[in-house]
């Protein structure tokens, strides 16, 4: 009997049972852990959201202190604006004694005196700026996906590339006005930059990756007015802009989160050089000027499908175009 038992054990019949049992062992082993993953990412997600929404009074500040305290793209109450405005006034005010030339002491008091009040605000921004490190770490290394971090932050921090830059010392707050590049700047706008640090340069590095994927994620879905969306992609196409943002988000993710994250990511950031379509003129979107096809995705050698698709789209809906109210869309604000 024992014979019979090792024979059968020797045979292929027991090989062939016992891969299947190694096989189901290994499939319900494997399903455990995606249940576990699924779980943890879960968990994850709803603690940076809560996160986030504990720092949404301190991003408001912060945006009141970059665009002024009549900005109107922030929510936030009329008695913190007021504070802004107030704030604003006071070192205005001191701009006098600063420039006293008479009186050194007056002048020297002045200084400390507006350096204080805005070293006081310091503390909103740098909490603000060290949030979005974090989850900007969380995105490079996969631990979220672009389409969670764009869920979490939604278009608000993508569209703020600019004031982000300033929060995190990248950029000066006052880098001359556009318009009139012989405009002096007032007192706030010389003085802006003692509220933020621009010494945490592996800091800036992420929370430039982040705005670069949290817009590119918004072009793919259309998330952003499609006015602005091309805007951007034609300033990126042109300037060499996207191609620089890609090669960082590439090197920077490379070393964070692998090889293989760093080329989805490389990937999704063409998406705010050529847009889908649908992200143009899916839904309700309808883009208040002439569109460059070219700023479309396309299957190569496709090329001509994409144009007469736009210009059939623009053609049938021409009529229904109206203009944008006052104030109704932002600038673009990406590089």
């Amino acid at each position: 009997m024992f014979r019979a038992i090792a024979a059968w054990l020797a045979g292929q019949g027991a090989a062939n049972i016992f891969a299947g049992a190694a096989t189901a062992i290994a499939i319900v082993a494997l399903s455990v852990s995606a249940k576990a993953n699924r779980a943890t990412r879960v968990e994850l997600v709803t603690d940076v959201r809560r996160e986030w929404e504990a720092l949404r009074k301190e991003w408001s500040r912060c945006l009141l202190l970059y665009n002024g305290p009549d900005y109107y793209y922030v929510d936030t109450s009329l008695d913190e604006r007021a504070r802004v405005r107030q704030l604003i006034e006071e070192v205005e005010r001191l701009r006098d004694n600063i420039l006293d030339p008479e009186e050194l002491t007056r002048a020297m008091s002045a200084v400390s005196r507006s350096v204080d009040l805005l070293r006081a605000e310091a503390s909103s921004v740098r909490s603000v700026v060290r949030f979005l490190a974090y989850a900007g770490e969380l995105l490079l290394n996969g631990r979220l996906s672009p389409t969670d971090a764009s869920s979490i932050l939604g278009p608000d921090i993508a569209a703020q590339g600019r004031a982000i830059r300033w929060m995190a010392g990248i950029t000066q707050f006052y880098p001359g006005s556009q318009d009139d590049p012989e405009a002096k700047p007032s007192e706030w706008a010389n003085m802006a930059d003692q509220i933020t640090s621009w010494h945490y340069h592996a800091e800036q590095e992420v929370l430039l990756c982040l705005t670069d994927i949290l817009w590119a994620e918004a072009a793919k879905s259309g998330n952003i007015d499609p006015d602005i969306l091309l805007k951007v992609a034609l300033h990126k196409t042109t300037n060499g802009t996207g191609r620089r943002c890609r090669r960082r988000v590439f090197l920077v993710t490379r070393r964070r989160g692998g090889l293989r994250l760093a080329i989805a990511h490389h990937r999704l950031l063409r998406h705010a050089e050529k847009l889908p379509f649908n992200s143009v003129f899916g839904g309700t979107r309808k883009p208040a000027f002439e569109v460059d096809a070219s700023l479309i995705q396309a299957p190569p050698g496709f090329a001509w499908v994409v144009r007469r698709r736009v210009q059939a789209r623009c053609g049938n809906e021409t009529s229904d175009w109206r203009p944008p109210r006052q104030g109704q869309r932002q600038g673009a604000d990406q590089e």
